[in-house]
């Protein structure tokens, strides 16, 4: 299976989940390419020689527009099927994707969306899920990748296990992109239904022209009740009181607080 494997995260060696396109590159066209770079070198890159000269030219993330297929790797999700339906919900962004089961007509062109139209079928295992109607907000990833609002897609999401899923997703553009191509990785489930991402929350202070300093907090499990031994029913004088001691059966995972700090220039 192609993608993402374990080892090669364990590795922390830069990879790309681009399987048949030259190099393992996005193939733009040239003004497309050229257009990425001026992103990249304005908002992006590590060696920043210019400034954003539009709201374009910066994250959409920071928009709070991630948008597909790119909220596939953004970030831990939920999948829900009902009897004809498929419901894709993002905790951390606050985004979510309903996907018929059914056929039924496209939403007429002019209308373009940050998840796009889907419609969805089952091949065997494999769910397929056909998406048109985007528009050209969303990037691909932090560094500029983008495309234009001609992009569809073709996603596939194969069951190996209850808690694998090997995802593919072919990108086709031809206002941007010299050819179809797919990307391939591994969706593996993380977390029990019982744990939660509560709170996301970042700043960023610019210190002069080119160097900034960007603060992080995340927060878990805010409203579950692991406060002190190995159930809920211990009581004050328990040794490990108001220390979370990890998951507890019926209740869930301890609460988490994580912070971080990054530095750019």
């Amino acid at each position: 299976m192609t993608g993402w494997t374990d080892a090669q995260l364990a590795a922390r060696v830069p990879i790309s989940s681009i399987i048949d396109a030259p190099g393992g590159r996005i193939p733009y066209q040239p003004w497309a390419l050229k257009r990425r770079e001026e992103i990249f070198h304005r908002y992006g890159g590590d060696d920043i020689t210019g400034a954003p000269q539009s709201v374009r030219d910066v994250s959409s993330e920071l928009l709070c527009v991630i948008g597909a297929p790119r909220l596939m790797f953004f970030a831990d999700f939920q999948i829900v099927q009902t009897s004809d339906q498929i419901v894709m919900t993002w905790e951390r962004s606050s985004d979510f994707r309903i996907i018929p089961l059914r056929d039924r007509p496209r939403l007429p062109a002019g209308v373009k969306l940050h998840n796009g139209d889907s419609i969805g079928h089952w091949d065997g295992n494999t769910l397929v899920i056909d998406t048109t109607n985007l528009n050209d907000w969303s990037w691909f990833d932090s560094k500029g990748s983008f495309h234009t609002d001609a992009m569809t897609l073709v996603e596939r999401l194969t069951v190996l296990d209850p808690k694998t899923i090997d995802y593919k997703v072919t990108v086709t553009d031809p206002k941007a992109f010299t050819q179809p191509w797919t990307m391939n990785f591994t969706l593996k489930q993380r977390h029990t239904p019982a744990e939660h991402y509560e709170i996301y929350e970042t700043k960023f202070f610019s210190l002069s022209a080119e160097r900034k300093i960007g603060v992080f907090a995340e927060a878990f499990n805010l409203f579950n009740t692991a406060n002190f031994g190995n159930s809920y029913t211990g009581n004050g004088r328990s040794a490990t009181f108001r220390q979370p001691t990890g998951f507890i059966p019926g209740i869930g995972y301890a609460r988490q607080l994580q912070l971080g700090a990054r530095f750019l220039f």
